[in-house]
């Protein structure tokens, strides 16, 4: 790849790991803040997010995600195939037996972006509020759509806005200067959020995995538009097929285009078209 080329691929980054401070424990759900990841600062990958992150976690649709809390993370990151266009398609949905977590507030603390997590009540959630009690040092890890540009110094920038799918549960952490805080346990078993110790740098020495997938963005396109409850209706009534072309129109319509050369006119959901939206603002 030629130097500052950009290419589509999906964004799979290891990120800050923390300790989380817990703001409640109930029976059912446990609730903590966490840092999410870093922005402007190089990581062990040599990737570094640029400010436009920030945009991309407060568009109309990430902001209704998180009022409704439904923006919700998996216990770990899918797992690659191989096969580019599988894989990508599958980086592109949450996984609802998967779901371990809920990121129901998102904040930005100088070049750091936080967020407050609630473990979620039943699938994965259980496991991820196990692990907290436990003494486990849960992290978080990007996944999301984009472009990557390469730079002089190897340092791959991502500076465009991005299509975010989810803060993921993950084992290791990317930038090893990253400090954890600890919250003991009283002797009743509870969280004591009165008595937290800072802690040496744990994580220097782990392993960081990292992937990026290429795909397509006209297939990208199609299956985000496989999602609309309109298109569906449409589709079942006059049997109408995306291979046949489509356009999507300024005016937020789909043009479905039939074998005559007619076209079906399809309303998209609001909330389909700002997804759209952001995924192809970085292309």
């Amino acid at each position: 790849m030629k130097k500052n080329e950009k290419v589509g691929c999906i964004i799979i980054s290891e990120n800050t790991s923390f300790i989380p401070e817990i703001i409640d424990d109930t029976k059912d759900y446990i609730s903590f803040d966490a840092t999410l990841q870093e922005v402007d600062r190089v990581n062990r990958n040599t990737r570094a997010y640029g400010p436009q992150l920030k945009n991309s976690l407060t568009t109309p649709h990430m902001k209704e995600k998180l009022r409704t809390k439904n923006f919700v993370g998996e216990c770990g990151h899918p797992m690659t195939t191989g096969n580019n266009e599988l894989d990508a398609k599958r980086q592109m949905y949450i996984d609802f037996e998967n779901v371990s977590h809920i990121v129901t507030d998102i904040n930005f603390n100088g070049n750091l972006i936080e967020g407050t997590v609630e473990t979620y009540n039943g699938l994965r959630g259980p496991d991820m509020m196990g692990a907290i009690r436990q003494g486990v040092q849960v992290g978080f890890s990007l996944r999301a759509l984009g472009n990557i540009s390469s730079t002089r110094n190897g340092v791959k920038r991502v500076d465009d806005e991005i299509l975010i799918i989810s803060y993921d549960w993950v084992l290791f952490p990317s930038y090893p200067n990253a400090y954890m805080k600890t919250t003991a346990l009283d002797t009743g078993n509870k969280m004591n959020i009165n008595n937290k110790v800072n802690t040496p740098d744990l994580i220097g020495s782990s392993i960081v995995q990292e992937s990026f997938i290429n795909f397509d963005i006209q297939l990208m396109l199609e299956e985000m538009i496989q999602k609309s409850d309109n298109y569906n209706l449409i589709n079942e009534a006059v049997n109408v097929d995306l291979n046949k072309g489509f356009t999507l129109g300024s005016d937020k319509k789909l043009y479905l285009k039939e074998e005559n050369d007619n076209h079906i006119i399809c309303f998209l959901e609001k909330s389909l078209t700002e997804d759209i939206d952001s995924f192809l603002i970085s292309f």
